[in-house]
């Protein structure tokens, strides 16, 4: 439920694969970001009752392209999701930091309350988030100790979102959430509405082209997973190119 990541995808159509290595994906510009589009949301982050040690917490989510996630000739997302760069549900001390998140129909980045789990404390910082139906979104009942800076967004819900000095200074969440006393509210803000559409069955989904393979995956020694991921600090990441 926790953990330092840093997601570098070669996706194809509902078929994200994520690579450890920083090649490039097949056809695209060595010093653009490995994430081609085509899912309904990019990246999640969820607590719930169907996993144990919620809710999910500490994870760093840096250097990553998620954008134009508005494919309807996917399958359908089990909460109904469509047109999301980053949703995180009940997660706590989480980072997004040096992303470039554009294009989604509905929301660049939504923070939710979700099945009995706020989301506290985390820190949205450094990304570029523009060109979404709303960039930025906090829909918790209470501002609870998110926050967000310098991310160049245009459009956000609430229009005066939380912010704190400490939020662009840490490698942590953010700043410790107020209290949990329980009462459930309403949100402060709202995505865009956008209507799913129904999708496909993944029976449907035509299986990927050949990925790119893992260098010299096949005579390099096998390291124990032992460790793992360490730390990592995002402003080592650089931010995507937008082109």
């Amino acid at each position: 439920m926790k953990g330092t990541i840093h997601l570098r995808s070669c996706q194809t159509p509902s078929f994200p694969e994520f690579a450890e290595s920083d090649e490039p994906c097949p056809g695209e510009p060595s010093s653009g970001a490995c994430s081609p589009p085509r899912n309904r949301v990019g990246l999640t982050l969820n607590s719930n009752d169907l996993e144990a040690l919620g809710p999910q917490h500490g994870a760093v989510v840096a250097g990553n392209t998620l954008t134009d996630n508005n494919d309807e000739a996917s399958p359908e997302q089990a909460d109904g999701g469509f047109g999301i760069g980053v949703g995180a549900g009940g997660g706590r001390a989480n980072v997004l930091e040096r992303n470039l998140i554009s294009g989604n129909k509905s929301a660049g980045v939504l923070l939710s309350d979700v099945q009995g789990y706020p989301a506290r404390a985390n820190s949205v910082r450094a990304n570029r988030v523009t060109d979404n139906g709303t960039d930025l979104v906090l829909a918790t009942g209470t501002p609870a100790g998110n926050c967000f800076t310098g991310n160049g967004e245009s459009a956000t819900s609430p229009t005066a979102l939380p912010r704190e000095t400490r939020c662009g200074s840490r490698t942590g969440g953010a700043a410790r959430a107020e209290p949990d006393t329980g009462l459930v509210r309403d949100p402060l803000g709202h995505p865009t509405l956008v209507q799913a559409p129904p999708g496909i069955s993944f029976q449907d989904v035509p299986p990927p082209p050949n990925q790119h393979p893992m260098p010299a995956a096949e005579t390099t020694r096998a390291r124990p997973a032992i460790g793992l991921p360490g730390k990592v600090n995002p402003r080592k990441f650089l931010l995507p190119d937008a082109q």
